[in-house]
């Protein structure tokens, strides 16, 4: 019975740790500072060029890519990159 409390304990971490990492920080900076490359850009909106390898909706400036390891981008085209 104690393994499992401590399975329990271990899942609600990580699930919080990400949460409070990946959701609160994430959409924090987002607001703070504009990105002018944003690569697996996912559902947000970087403010820039977004570019995913799959399209997940709508979003401004938006590139499909077929490779995140080779970029169609030249090299210093942008100042500021965001991975997520």
């Amino acid at each position: 019975m104690t393994e499992f409390f401590i399975l329990a304990g271990i899942i609600t971490y990580a699930y919080l740790s990400h949460y409070v990492s990946y959701s609160l920080m994430k959409n924090r900076i987002l607001k703070e500072k504009h990105w002018e490359l944003n690569v697996c850009c996912g559902k947000t909106d970087g403010g820039g060029v977004n570019a995913d390898i799959f399209e997940h909706k709508e979003l401004p400036n938006f590139r499909l890519i077929d490779d995140i390891y080779n970029l169609p981008f030249l090299n210093k085209e942008f100042m500021t990159v965001l991975c997520s």
